[in-house]
């Protein structure tokens, strides 16, 4: 089932859930809870283009059309799992709470 995510702010349409990353311990990890995790080689155009500027370090992911915040990314210092240690997560996220996840 595909679905669409939105700003929670303006509404506006943002990417699809098809660039979800899974993580199955999303639900039990408190590092992991409330966050959803980004692929990074299928990343949105307006996602891609902020860690561009960056130089691939670290920053903010903003709405691109009411430049509210959604997440962040961050390459330099590799986070782990709270609850599996051995598992690395993810660069890319944005915050549960700043978006809506629409069945499509």
């Amino acid at each position: 089932m595909s679905c669409v995510v939105r700003c929670r702010q303006c509404r506006k349409s943002l990417f699809s859930s098809d660039v979800f990353e899974k993580h199955d311990h999303t639900s039990t990890c408190s590092s992991c809870s409330g966050l959803i995790f980004l692929k990074e080689d299928d990343l949105p155009d307006s996602i891609l283009k902020s860690i561009n500027e960056s130089g691939w370090t670290k920053g903010k992911i903003t709405c691109e059309h009411c430049s509210s915040k959604l997440g962040a990314f961050d390459f330099v210092s590799k986070q782990r799992c709270s609850y599996d240690s051995t598992f690395g997560l993810p660069s890319v996220r944005v915050v549960k709470s700043k978006i809506d996840i629409i069945s499509v």
